[in-house]
């Protein structure tokens, strides 16, 4: 799997968050990430995470289950569980929360990672070309 610059620079921010935290809860209240975090999730190449990757889709007894599977060994593992359509007040009645409260909240706007991965290569005019485009990808 090729990883472009935004890519990049999600996965180090992500990196750098759960290598601080060890658990990273992501809000994406928008669902802006899920297609990049399945596609992830399934790449067999390495992307440069140096966390374990996690998404709810729709069941949080099936999350639970996977999260269970991870831990062999005394090290723990960093992890990023991502979480689309949710926020901070949604969490609160879920069983994630004891995670989330013992980890850390990761959430990052699509427009300000690609804005923050652009600048300094192109002018602020061609990110925001780039933007106001239709049905642009990670």
């Amino acid at each position: 799997m090729t990883i472009g610059p935004i890519s990049e620079r999600l996965i180090a921010e992500l990196n750098a968050a759960a290598l601080r935290s060890g658990i990273v809860l992501w809000l994406d209240g928008n669902d802006d990430y899920s297609d990049w975090v399945d596609a992830q999730m399934a790449a067999s190449s390495s992307s440069g995470a140096r966390f374990a990757l996690q998404a709810y889709r729709g069941s949080f007894l099936a999350l639970m289950l996977q999260l269970g599977r991870l831990e062999s060994g005394t090290t723990p593992t960093p992890l990023v569980i991502h979480l689309p359509e949710m926020n901070e007040d949604d969490v609160r009645s879920t069983p994630l929360y004891e995670l989330y409260a013992a980890g850390r909240r990761f959430r990052k706007a699509v427009d300000t990672l690609v804005t923050e991965a652009a600048t300094g290569y192109v002018t602020p005019q061609v990110i925001d070309e780039f933007l106001a485009r239709d049905g642009w990808t990670l």
